[in-house]
This record gives structure tokens, sequence and C-alpha cells, in this order.
């Protein structure tokens, strides 16, 4: 069996989508037991590292079988412009006839003799985002808590009396939604196992869809 990787931009990325796949799908084959499950995720730190650590994976590591992506849009882009950049490093390794645009079901390239692809592009490969707007559809938009965390972001942007910038203002809600839970403040990926996060939402089975598509795993 050759060696499989997700590849993340940051530890948050890593503990939200073990927590969700944990839920839906088996471990990776390969990779069933803890201490083999630690090799399978690995961490870029930022947009550059994830695409350094794909480059120099797919150019070195000769039994690499499949690799999934997951990237954050972020405001300033849009999806096409993560699958541009990726694209110009498959290129590189060999791959050919890459559609020219992400779905919004993600992306998954298999082509003879080389490395299956995956790319997720958050928060759904459709709008600009990242991992905080995915974590909203998680939650019932009609929860008030929600809906008041929102209001008051905004009203402290409107009053200029905001100490973060406007680009993390869902990160600014989510975590102030977090914070008026009952356990306060829990961490995005703790607070999965919580019966406030719907982990069966459509663009939780989505992302599980594409996960499928991707990798390989225990029947």
């Amino acid at each position: 069996m050759g060696q499989q990787k997700l590849i993340l931009e940051g530890p948050n990325d890593k503990h939200v989508i073990e927590n969700l796949c944990a839920t839906h799908l088996p471990r990776p084959k390969g990779y069933e037991s803890r201490t083999k499950y630690k090799h399978f995720v690995e961490i870029g730190g930022g947009d550059n590292g994830v695409l350094e650590l794909l480059d120099t994976s797919l150019a070195t590591v000769s039994d690499l079988t499949n690799i999934g992506v997951v990237m954050d849009c972020d405001l300033n882009f849009l999806p096409n412009k993560r699958w541009d950049a990726i694209k110009k490093i498959l290129v590189q390794n060999g791959y050919s006839h890459l559609p020219k645009e992400i779905s919004s079901y993600g992306i998954t390239i298999i082509q003879d003799n080389l490395t299956k692809i995956g790319l997720w592009v958050m928060p759904d490969n459709t709008n600009s985002g990242y991992l905080e707007h995915f974590y909203e559809q998680l939650i019932s938009p009609s929860d008030k808590m929600l809906i008041r965390a929102k209001s008051e972001v905004a009203k402290i942007i409107q009053e200029k009396e905001n100490r973060f910038s406007e680009t993390h203002r869902q990160k600014a809600i989510i975590h102030t939604w977090l914070s008026w839970q009952e356990t306060v403040g829990l961490p995005l990926g703790t607070a999965m196992n919580k019966s406030y996060i719907n982990k069966h939402t459509p663009i939780a089975l989505k992302f599980i869809e594409w996960m499928k598509n991707t990798f390989d795993f225990e029947l």
C-alpha cells in the first residue's frame, strides 16, 4: 500500500476536518492506527506552505498514491485562483488535460501512473472565504446566538470599535458565538462534538463525498 496524504493550511483545519470525518468515514487505508494516522495529515502553515508541500511531495515521494489539498479561498480571491496555483504545480509534475475551473464539489484528478489529486477550496469551492465560513454552514441559520453574534460584530465594526481587521469579521462572529455556548469558548475542533454543530448539513456531506473521491478508506 502506498502513501496517502492530506495537506491543510493550519491546525484548526486539521481538528475540524478530523472530527467531521470521524463521524462519516473509517480510517484511510494504511493509517488505521493512531500512530500511523499522524503521518496522514500535514500542515503547510498557510497557502504558500501548502503549495510547497504539494510540489515537494509530488517530486520526492515515489509511493504517493493519493493526495488531497484543502486551502482557504480568502476574501481577496476566487476559488479558481487557488485552482490555477495548484494546476501550475500539477503541469510541472506531468499532469495534463486539467479542468479549466473547479466545481462546487471540488476537484479530483485521476491520470494513469500519476498520484490521484484532490482539491477542496474553503468554504465551498464557489465563494470567497475561509474555514469559519464553512463552519457557519454547520450551524442552523436560525440559531439565535449566531444571529446575535453577527449583529454584535457588525455593530462593533460600524462604531469603529473593532480591534480585528475587516477580513477577520467571520472569525470574530464564530468565536463570539462559541463564547456564548454552555461550555464557553471551545476551540473549533472540540466544539464539533457538541449538539449545536450539525455534521450532516449539505456542505458537510459534500465535503465527505470529496474525501471519498480523493482517498481510499478501509471498508
